[in-house]
């Protein structure tokens, strides 16, 4: 039997004496015990801005044993420009969210809490005893809180988690690519994503562009930038091989097999494989690494491997959790051939108008910050009347709030057969306006095509 691959590929291997099959196709077998100690031993790390990230995420002390793992391992750190970029990009969003974290939680449970005393205390008329039932729920409503503020006050201290990242990254960033380079990559992604070729094609959606020092970046081929860099990374003599580090689970990167996860996927590895050299190269989520450097590093720490990575599965749970909900909602407003919110059972849209309230502009706050978005839609793709009034500030409610915490819709109208305004305070001020737009627009992808629904601009009104 002959094997054909690319003369590159196999003139590297020919050139070692060596044309074992495994060679040749890298990405479909697992690496020996040998193999993984030399690789732990001489690789370089290279780590995602979802790692570093969810370093802000993570509890006290998982966060602490996490860093310290990784400032062991300093000097072999490597950090792609695009992963920098993109840390950069979504830092202070992240530091915000955990900040208000606690703050949230505490007014919803809080509020949920009084409807259902109020409702009780309404009862009191009525032949049922309500009274213990209402000193049992203030009760838990003293205990909630309280359980909160001692949580809180053992929130890790994210300026200091800030710092020791930065510490960590120090110099050991890589040069960025020019317009001409991403020009180029922009093409090439668009044939990768078109015959789903790893990684990023799952962000695929993502239809927007961003600028940085100059040069102008597609949202959409994040992933890829990100890859290429790595790719150029390998070439360099002094690289023996590579370890990422990356919480990306999407079929993009991993390879899934009725439903179980097998591990980066082969297309990865053999595009490595044939850029480096025949260089080894290996990926393991934060899990995984922590479980690995006990071996391979003999990395000690106060807390214990299974705790710590007990704590890092909740995170990805909660952010599954979050998908999973994402996914749930897209189902009643998004078909791939048309959207027709009208045929939303009635059964259906007094779900969602319970999911969230839409509130009116008597509910404005003197101390809120008043901002207007302005959409554009596509009134033959989407059925208009009564249908788009009552469930589009739904969607923008829910959108608002993955992006945004405390953030209400105050008002929302119509100008025009196309444009619509949403009009949503918030009790803090919001810099990075146009950020803002771009995180709407990719969430609100999970509900509308980009080309259907878009908002075009937002604006804080005076």
């Amino acid at each position: 039997m002959v094997y054909v691959v690319e003369s590159s590929v196999a003139d590297i291997f020919l050139k070692k004496g060596n044309n074992n099959v495994k060679n040749f196709f890298p990405g479909y077998y697992k690496l020996t015990d040998d193999e993984l100690h030399k690789l732990w031993e001489y690789c370089n790390f290279v780590l995602d801005a979802n790692t570093l990230l969810n370093l802000f995420r993570y509890p006290k002390e998982t966060s602490n044993v996490m860093l310290k793992l990784l400032e062991s391992i300093k000097e072999r750190i490597w950090i792609p420009h695009q992963v920098a970029l993109e840390y950069h990009r979504h830092l202070e969003a992240v530091i915000h969210e955990q900040k208000n974290e606690y703050e949230t939680l505490e007014k919803e449970c809080m509020s949920e809490l009084q409807k259902l005393i109020s409702k009780l205390k309404k009862l009191r008329h009525s032949n049922i005893s309500t009274n213990s039932m209402v000193q049992t729920l203030e009760q838990s409503s003293a205990i909630i809180q309280k359980e909160l503020a001692n949580q809180q006050e053992n929130q890790p201290d994210l300026q200091e988690i800030k710092l020791r990242i930065n510490n960590l990254i120090g110099e050991n960033v890589g040069l960025a690519f020019d317009q001409v380079e991403l020009d180029k990559i922009f093409v090439e992604g668009s044939y990768r994503y078109e015959h789903k070729l790893p990684p990023g094609y799952m962000d695929g959606k993502k239809n927007y562009s961003y600028f940085h020092n100059g040069v102008s970046y597609q949202a959409a081929y994040g992933d890829l930038i990100f890859w290429k860099q790595i790719l150029r990374y390998a070439e360099e003599s002094e690289v023996n091989s590579i370890i990422l580090i990356s919480d990306d689970r999407k079929e993009d990167w991993i390879l899934e097999v009725s439903g179980e996860k097998k591990g980066i996927h082969p297309y990865l590895t053999n595009e490595f494989n044939n850029h480096s050299g025949g260089k080894t190269f290996n990926s393991y989520n934060s899990v995984q690494f922590i479980s690995q450097a006990e071996k391979f590093l003999e990395f000690e720490s106060s807390a214990t491997v299974s705790d710590v990575i007990k704590e890092i599965e909740t995170v990805y749970k909660k952010e599954d959790s979050i998908q999973d909900s994402l996914n749930y909602f897209s189902s009643f407003f998004k078909n791939k051939n048309d959207i027709q919110i009208q045929n939303v059972k009635d059964s259906e849209a007094h779900f969602f108008s319970d999911f969230i309230e839409v509130k009116s502009s008597e509910s404005k706050k003197e101390n809120s910050h008043l901002f207007e978005i302005l959409f554009q839609y596509k009134n033959e793709k989407i059925t208009l009347g009564d249908s788009l009034t009552k469930y589009f500030p739904t969607v923008i409610e829910h959108v608002l709030s993955s992006v945004l915490h405390d953030s209400n819709i105050v008002d929302f109208s119509f100008s025009g057969d196309e444009i619509c305004i949403a009009v949503f305070s918030m009790p803090y001020d919001v810099n990075g306006l146009g950020l803002l737009l771009e995180d709407i627009n990719s969430k609100l992808e999970n509900y509308y095509p980009s080309d259907y629904v878009k908002a075009l601009r937002i604006f804080k009104r005076r």
